[in-house]
Formats: structure tokens, C-alpha cells, sequence
């Protein structure tokens, strides 16, 4: 139900959006989109950013470049570190890291494997704090 009410309130934006101005530019929408995807985050229960973030492939690609992007960021300490620590991943970690990997590396090497990823992205929908973190690193 609360996946449902997101969806309708992200597509009622939208339409109210369009209905308002249609002569404003494509970059115009998106940007008014991006602002509008921002201020409904900003208003969400955890537990809705959560469903959110695991359901918008798009909002992942975004986190996943944001962290690959800028590896001395918090959120990229943050993730080198489960990487590292976690008993789902540490594993495969270590095997990549015996050869001369860097943290830049690592990030790279994570968002680029399928199950790291998902790891990842699982990780950080299950730390609220970390979801918000994530979130205002790609503008929402």
C-alpha cells in the first residue's frame, strides 16, 4: 500500500507539474521532477525511503556513481568498511585486496559485481541513517 501511495504521489507531481506550465523545457521538468522526488523524500517514514530506495534501480545507479565517484566521501568510508568487515562480503573482498587494490579500486570493484552490489544497496536501505545519507549524496 505505501509503495502504491508513493508512486500515485510521484505521478500526481509529475502531471500537476505538466498541467501547470507545459511550455517549460525538458531540463525545466527535470529538475521540478528532481526537486519534487526531494521534498516527498524529505516527508517519508524510513521504512517508505527504505521501499523506495530498493525499488528505484535508478536512485541505485545514482548511489553506486556517487560512491564510486567520490571515494573519501563518509558514505564511501562507510561502505569500504561493511565491504570489509562484513562476513557476507569480507570474503571476496580480501581476494581482490590481496592483489594491490585501493580504496577508489574496491569501490569500483564492488559497484561493478553484481552481488556486492546488491549487498550494498541491502546495507544501506537497512541503515536509516545511511539511506538519508545516501539519498541527500544524489539531491533527494
Amino acid at each position: 500500500m505505501k509503495k502504491s501511495v508513493i508512486v500515485l504521489a510521484l505521478a500526481l507531481s509529475f502531471t500537476a507539474f505538466y498541467s501547470c506550465d507545459s511550455t517549460k523545457s525538458t531540463t525545466s521538468s527535470t529538475e521540478s521532477s528532481s526537486s519534487s522526488t526531494s521534498s516527498l523524500i524529505s516527508g517519508m517514514a524510513t521504512d517508505q525511503m527504505q521501499s523506495y530506495f530498493l525499488n528505484s534501480s535508478e536512485t541505485q545507479t545514482k548511489v553506486k556513481d556517487a560512491i564510486v565517484s567520490n571515494p573519501s566521501s563518509s558514505l564511501s568510508t562507510q561502505v569500504t568498511d561493511y565491504l570489509t568487515t562484513s562476513s557476507d562480503t569480507k570474503t571476496q573482498v580480501a581476494n581482490y585486496l590481496s592483489g594491490s587494490g585501493t580504496k577508489a579500486k574496491l569501490l569500483q570493484y564492488a559497484m561493478s559485481n553484481p552481488e556486492l552490489t546488491t549487498k550494498v544497496m541491502s546495507w544501506i536501505s537497512g541503515n536509516s541513517d545511511v539511506l538519508k545519507q545516501a539519498l541527500s549524496l544524489v539531491g533527494m
